[in-house]
């Protein structure tokens, strides 16, 4: 009875030892003490807006962020901006961007009004697509939320009343994918 009592014990005294001894190791003290380092960007910078709303990193490295007042893509060095899209298309009334998805070689924006669009790294410097999803009636549907899917080229987008869309960006075509019967 003694010997399994002195055996427990001496294990726990070494489970209590190797404990703290990877408690009290440099490398988890020195891991609590970093730092990590943030850089304030705004427009002084070149950033479209200062109020930035989303952000995403594409294939060739660009960040992207989406602003109030429209877009903007880094390339480490200087900020292309996308400002004036209610100024060139004009169903829109709402330079705000509030989601980005990459993909290879397309972006995808959503803006405050609902409507998407495209920008393509390989064909376009400069311009925005604008997509529209209309229903059967030719009513122009708002999306508020877009995610990215796992299959290249697809994105959901979901309207106020929480119906589902799946958009194809490659071929700019929509379906309804779910409905809601709210």
């Amino acid at each position: 009875f003694n010997l399994k009592i002195t055996f427990n014990s001496y294990f726990l005294s070494i489970n209590f030892k190797f404990v703290l001894i990877i408690f009290f190791s440099p490398g988890c003290i020195y891991s609590q003490f970093q730092k990590l380092k943030f850089e304030n960007i705004t427009t002084k910078d070149g950033l479209a807006a200062n109020r930035v709303l989303c952000m995403a990193i594409d294939s060739l490295g660009y960040r992207w962020y989406g602003t109030s007042l429209g877009a903007s893509r880094f390339d480490g060095v200087h900020y292309d901006n996308f400002t004036n899209i209610a100024n060139d298309i004009p169903e829109i009334s709402s330079n705000s961007i509030r989601d980005i998805i990459c993909y290879k070689e397309d972006i995808i924006f959503l803006n405050s009004d609902g409507l998407l669009y495209t920008y393509n790294l390989e064909k376009s410097l400069t311009k925005l697509v604008v997509f529209k999803i209309n229903d059967q009636s030719n009513n122009l549907i708002k999306i508020r939320n877009i995610c990215k899917s796992t299959i290249d080229n697809i994105v959901f987008g979901f309207d106020i009343k929480n119906n589902m869309y799946k958009i194809n960006i490659k071929k700019l075509t929509y379906e309804l994918a779910y409905w809601s019967n709210e």
